[in-house]
């Protein structure tokens, strides 16, 4: 079945995955500007990648000194019954 953007759900989930590799690649090689996009990309395709992504997004705006935004991806990680110190 295809969605309204022409890619079917399958597809979705793999660019979802792709994605969330794709940020984690990036976090690691600290291209951090990358790494956002492709976790924001991946927290758009598919929900089964929100709570690691937010969870990635919060180190990389700690990391970069963005303390508004780290505290933002905490508590949107602990929403969800997950506790990040």
């Amino acid at each position: 079945m295809e969605t309204k953007e022409g890619i079917s759900e399958a597809e979705k989930q793999v660019l979802a995955k792709t994605n969330f590799y794709l940020g984690n690649y990036h976090l690691n090689n600290k291209n951090y500007d990358e790494a956002i996009k492709c976790y924001e990309k991946s927290i758009e395709l598919s929900p089964d990648f929100v709570l690691a992504s937010y969870y990635f997004l919060a180190i990389i705006y700690g990391k970069i000194g963005d303390k508004s935004r780290e505290l933002e991806y905490k508590n949107k990680v602990n929403e969800l019954g997950y506790h990040v110190p």
